[in-house]
């Protein structure tokens, strides 16, 4: 979810025309909607900054494993959405 959203807005796209290797279009807007409002991004972009005790930059990839919402909430992760 999250590397289809950074997608959308990296490209500029309207969510209508994001890949569907993204998931649904309405579903990503929703999410990005959602964590928006939670500030989940900024949470998840402060403890990235803690854990490597440097604030000047921090570089995310895509090389992360990407789980379903449900197996997400099972294992406790982003128990709010």
């Amino acid at each position: 979810m999250l590397i289809g959203i950074v997608y959308v807005i990296r490209n500029g796209l309207q969510w209508k025309d994001s890949p569907e290797a993204y998931g649904l279009n309405k579903t990503l807007y929703n999410r990005f909607i959602r964590w928006s409002r939670l500030s989940v991004c900024d949470r998840i972009f402060a403890a990235l900054s803690e854990q490597t005790g440097r604030s000047t930059r921090l570089m995310i990839d895509a090389t992360s494993q990407s789980c379903m919402p449900y197996v997400m909430a099972r294992v406790g992760l982003f128990a709010c959405i």
